[in-house]
């Protein structure tokens, strides 16, 4: 995180080759840096910790430094400055209008932070056995790297107070995927939820972003937008980009509950993603070792993992005792020519890859 105006100039003199992502500014001077597509986590994470590195250095200059982890570890909320962008503003608006589901709102945007993998499925049989797998196994990896104990500097009673954060910041749209935990879930079932899921906010051809009108997103398909118009494909893209879930399901898979490793271990959560998702046999034996937990099971353990952490348990199984019997070896990752991946929001396969979300992974890389 840094001062806003840092924030700008940084962003400003960051000199990175034009075919990679630029750093963008979040709620509360976040950074956020998005590598580019890869076959393995050691390449990704490379690129990740050089662009860094250099935007560490030139925020060195005008006295911040960047931090990782899962929350910003001192500091009051108070005293965050709030980056001037019309979309903050909406999604303030927007979770004040929840009352006591969304009032931990504020500590997500300005305090939160993580690291994320983006994994691919390469049609609808590949995107139930990753799906399903990676949120049976939500709450244990979420246990398993807590990394967000501090807060104002000092302990806060809470090992993850990211996790605690995200319990009211709209469980609509936060927390597990329900239909995720079918053994079947189809793109289909995904759709349907989200169609239940109200827009947060809807950016208008002046670049500017709106509350978008109350009701689900299967309203405003009915009754469209105040201008008379209907939602668009764009809208639609946007409402994906606003459900927060364990794992978010766009044209790719985003598992995002746990918090974000130290920066000397940053390779080791989509290490552990990559090896779970695109190793078979692993995939495989995380599903069946918690595939026998109910949703009910899952919400509790998320309600107990920010006092528990790596104690929490999962039904009657500690996470300290998970996986039971899965090896979580790197499996073959993607490789250019492999299939594309098959986009959830239509029927028919897409070759567009997401190139703004972290990538996929192999092994991590042996220096910092």
């Amino acid at each position: 995180m840094l001062h806003r105006r840092a924030a700008t100039h940084v962003r400003h003199r960051l000199r990175l080759p034009r075919d990679l992502p630029r750093p963008v500014a979040g709620p509360g001077g976040r950074i956020e840096y998005s590598s580019m597509p890869a076959p393995g986590v050691g390449g990704a994470v490379d690129e990740v910790r050089a662009a860094l590195e250099r935007l560490a250095d030139l925020a060195a200059g005008f006295g911040p430094a960047l931090v990782p982890g899962g929350n910003l570890p001192f500091g009051r909320l108070a005293d965050v400055e709030r980056v001037p962008m019309t979309r903050g503003a909406a999604m303030r608006r927007y979770f004040a209008g929840l009352g006591p589901a969304g009032e931990r709102a504020p500590q997500m945007m300005a305090l939160s932070l993580s690291t994320r993998a983006t994994l691919d499925f390469l049609g609808p049989e590949d995107l139930t056995r990753k799906l399903r797998m990676q949120t049976a196994v939500a709450p244990a990896v979420s246990a398993l790297l807590v990394n967000s104990p501090l807060l104002e500097g000092r302990p806060c009673g809470l090992l993850p107070h990211r996790g605690w954060a995200w319990l009211r910041t709209d469980p609509l749209r936060t927390g597990l995927l329900p239909p995720a935990l079918r053994a079947d879930v189809s793109a289909g079932d995904l759709v349907d939820w989200a169609l239940g899921i109200p827009l947060i906010h809807y950016r208008t051809a002046d670049g500017r972003y709106h509350r978008a009108p109350g009701g689900t997103f299967a309203d405003l398909l009915r009754d469209g937008l105040p201008d008379g118009t209907g939602p668009t494909a764009a809208h639609w893209s946007a409402h994906l980009s606003q459900l927060w879930t364990d794992t978010r399901v766009r044209r790719t898979l985003e598992p995002r509950g746990a918090d974000g490793p130290p920066a000397p271990h940053l390779a080791a959560l989509p290490a552990l993603w990559t090896g779970l998702t695109y190793h078979p046999e692993s995939c495989r034996a995380a599903w069946e070792s918690t595939r026998h937990h109910t949703a009910e099971e899952h919400r509790a353990a998320r309600t107990e993992l920010p006092a528990r952490g790596p104690d929490t348990r999962l039904g009657d199984t500690p996470v300290r005792a998970w996986p039971p019997s899965c090896s979580a070896s790197p499996g073959p990752a993607w490789r250019p020519g492999s299939p594309p991946a098959w986009n959830p929001r239509t029927s028919p396969p897409t070759s567009t890859r997401s190139t703004r979300s972290p990538p996929p992974a192999g092994p991590p890389p042996t220096s910092a």
